[in-house]
């Protein structure tokens, strides 16, 4: 009986282990799972469209001088799945967008970790802040952002402090792209598919000088409210799981 229980314990540990180490992995047949972030004084809002493309399913980011995001729902484990993959494809950029300026602070697909709020972390100041924030909104903002984002302009250094919001730092998807295929349109400004691939846990405390916090969501937003142009990219899927 004794062997019995400590098999089933053993069990029990190892099979919650193996659950939160489990990947999550997004292919966009549907938006089950997401919820649409709105931002104040904001006129248009971006869209989200799940459509086939190229025999796959993707998702179609499309801006029109506007700006608004989804975030999914699942809460990720970073200790458990730090690897976060990507294909993406992006058919027009917005013109004159700049990351390094307030101004032009535009891009056709962002790819958002945020870090989870931790209250029992912070100072006294920053918790009566985050506290109002969430009576304004129903839910504490997060803690850090670690944005991988899509531009023309190359990135003169590894890592972009964001102008509009100081807990933001911007890296270049492009400098994680494992693999890229295909053309561009004709007549637009735009990239092949390609597949990047990076660790979330290693960047962002190059980033941010320490983990801002072991769980995090993913959020993808496009805008083109700053630059007041067009764009339009294209997601195939996310993926985070654990190290090999």
């Amino acid at each position: 009986m004794q062997r019995t229980v400590c098999a089933l314990v053993c069990m029990f540990f190892l099979s919650f282990s193996l659950l939160h180490a489990e990947s999550i992995y997004i292919d966009f047949e549907t938006l089950d799972g997401w919820r649409t972030i709105r931002f104040i004084a904001a006129g248009k809002e971006s869209s989200y469209f799940p459509e086939r493309l190229d025999g796959d399913n993707v998702l179609q980011i499309k801006s029109d001088d506007g700006i608004s995001g989804i975030v999914f729902d699942k809460l990720i484990d970073l200790e458990e799945t730090p690897i976060l993959e990507w294909r993406w494809r992006i058919e027009d950029f917005p013109s004159g967008a700049d990351l390094r300026f307030k101004e032009t602070d535009d891009s056709p697909l962002r790819l958002y970790v945020m870090f989870e709020y931790e209250n029992g972390k912070m100072p006294l100041s920053e918790r009566l802040k985050y506290s109002f924030i969430k009576v304004l909104y129903g839910e504490f903002p997060p803690k850090s952002i670690l944005g991988f984002v899509s531009t023309e302009n190359e990135f003169l250094e590894p890592v972009l402090q964001s102008t509009i919001n100081s807990r933001t730092r911007y890296v270049d998807m492009n400098a994680y792209a494992t693999a890229c295929d295909g053309d561009v349109a004709d007549g637009h400004s735009g990239t092949p598919w390609c597949t990047a691939e990076a660790d979330i846990v290693a960047i962002a405390t190059g980033a941010f000088g320490e983990l801002p916090s072991s769980k995090a969501r993913i959020a993808l937003i496009g805008d083109s409210d700053s630059t007041r142009d067009n764009t339009i990219g294209y997601l195939d899927y996310v993926e985070v799981r654990a190290r090999p």
